[in-house]
């Protein structure tokens, strides 16, 4: 799945806005320089605040400005980046190690991916936007194992921090996995404006459904609020992984299966397998596909779980494959039979 592009602006309006900003960054002595911001990725009303990249050759040769600045009435704040550091951290999400990025970098190469050029001399600008763009699925899932991993450290945390009774940062903690893990979902479906700020609205528009039930200050007086969080950020993470969406069940009962809250996942980019801790210990390997059915068997029977999986697989596996992979995932302490969860 490649990038999702919104363009709530017409592209007329984006190109009077950046004319306008154009001899205010030339009088400054730029060269370079983009907008981005979420009006422009289709997340903001008509009269957000839009952000202008002045990216340099050298941090002494242009003027800054502290105070935002105005094109079509809009405030534009100006930042500023030398043009060698922004190309190196946007190459690097693309280079032999990835699992390096940081999330910032991460955000700063999507912004500008989904920007608009206000000057661009000597097209270095359009020459490194068309390298990510061309690399659209690597960057995907740079941006997935990134916010993959830190869900998993949040919701490691969280149950860390549940030992010593500590509840209400263990709440905050177990929220910031979840807001993460959905990140990432919403990165696999190729919507890269990343961070939680605009979670809600780039959900409605990828899915159209209710956002996750996350934990509130509700759930410190349930005793497994933790694990509900973390069965939450499973299904997230599971979902982004594969790349396949299916519909979880909260609710166990008796007579299915039911997945160990404790175990999370270390998807690593480039590689297929995904690694699987219980707690902070290694456990075990999954393919993509032992990984949907692992998500899909919680809260189901053995055979119902399997069908689903079937059908979710469109012919990459058959009945007798998936069969041998739910009895790994049992006899690993993945999967446990007729477990009561209470509602």
């Amino acid at each position: 799945m490649g990038i999702a592009w919104h363009h709530p602006l017409a592209t007329a309006r984006v190109k009077q806005i950046a004319a306008q900003l154009a001899p205010i960054v030339v009088a400054d002595g730029a060269r370079r320089a983009y907008l981005s911001g979420p009006a422009l990725a289709g997340l903001a009303t008509a009269h957000a605040e839009i952000e202008a990249c002045v990216v340099t050759d050298s941090p002494w040769r242009v003027r800054r400005r502290r105070d935002p600045v105005l094109a079509d009435g809009r405030p534009v704040t100006i930042r500023y980046v030398t043009f060698d550091e922004f190309s190196s951290q946007c190459v690097s999400l693309l280079g032999s190690e990835p699992e390096l990025s940081t999330l910032c970098d991460l955000q700063q190469a999507a912004r500008f991916l989904l920007g608009q050029d206000v000057i661009d001399d000597d097209g270095a600008l359009e020459a490194l936007r068309k390298t990510l763009d061309a690399n659209a699925e690597a960057l995907i899932d740079t941006a997935v194992s990134t916010l993959a991993k830190e869900a998993t450290t949040a919701i490691q945390t969280c149950f860390d921090i549940l030992d010593t009774r500590d509840t209400k940062d263990a709440l905050r903690i177990a929220q910031d996995a979840c807001l993460s893990a959905t990140d990432a979902l919403l990165a696999s479906h190729g919507d890269l404006y990343l961070g939680t700020a605009w979670l809600r609205p780039r959900w409605a528009r990828t899915f159209r459904t209710p956002f996750p039930e996350l934990p509130d200050s509700d759930s410190l007086w349930e005793e497994p609020f933790c694990e509900r969080a973390a069965l939450l950020y499973q299904d997230l993470l599971v979902q982004a992984v594969t790349g396949t969406t299916y519909a979880s069940t909260r609710h166990v009962l008796p007579g299915t299966y039911r997945r160990d809250p404790a175990v999370t996942l270390v998807p690593d980019p480039g590689t297929e397998d995904i690694r699987v801790l219980k707690g902070r210990r290694p456990l075990s390997a999954l393919s993509p596909l032992s990984l949907l059915l692992w998500g899909v068997a919680h809260g189901r029977e053995r055979r119902d779980a399997l069908a689903e999986t079937l059908r979710l697989a469109e012919g990459r596996a058959s009945i007798d494959d998936l069969s041998h992979q739910f009895d790994r995932l049992v006899d690993i302490g993945m999967l446990q039979y007729g477990c009561w969860q209470p509602d």
